[in-house]
């Protein structure tokens, strides 16, 4: 009987773990939603991998965006599927993370790979991008600077750096 529970526990503690780890798309017209991994999109449609069977590309739903009210990205999706030193990989997912306007997602990933071999340091710019989008404006600030000194001829950044100067330091 312990021995039931505890499995029990664990697969639901999985379970648990999964939802977290996917992508939610809501249907217009309905509370309803389906979970998984987003394979492809395009204006007209969205293939997802349903959760159960994500890692199966042979289970795969084409939605019209038509019936799609949203779409609940999850930024883990992404990096489980990339080896921890795949800098260029992980880059690439804060690029995605921007584009979904998930600015804190792209703010806690280009922060932990700033710095580490392989980071492009074109990333400052986003970073800085996304911390203006977050109101941190200092932040913002010091990520433009830092930018400004591997591409001192990006002139709507030193048009940034100076509009930024007059809130951060009036």
């Amino acid at each position: 009987m312990y021995y039931r529970a505890s499995m029990v526990a664990v697969l639901m503690l999985m379970s648990a773990s999964a939802l977290a780890q996917a992508n939610k798309i809501y249907l217009v017209d309905t509370d309803r939603y389906l979970e998984g991994k987003v394979i492809s999109e395009t204006d007209e449609f969205i293939i997802i991998a349903p959760r159960m069977r994500a890692n199966d590309d042979v289970c795969q739903i084409r939605i019209p965006r038509s019936k799609i009210k949203r779409i609940d990205y999850d930024i883990q999706t992404q990096l489980n599927n990339l080896a921890d030193d795949d800098i260029a990989g992980r880059c690439k997912v804060g690029v995605w993370a921007m584009e979904k306007k998930m600015w804190a997602e792209a703010i806690d990933l280009f922060e932990k790979l700033k710095g580490k071999d392989g980071f492009d340091p074109k990333m400052l710019k986003l970073l800085a991008q996304a911390y203006e989008q977050r109101q941190q404006f200092d932040k913002a600030l010091n990520n433009y600077s830092d930018y400004l000194k591997v591409q001192a001829d990006d002139a709507v950044v030193v048009e940034r750096i100076q509009a930024l100067t007059k809130i951060v330091k009036p």
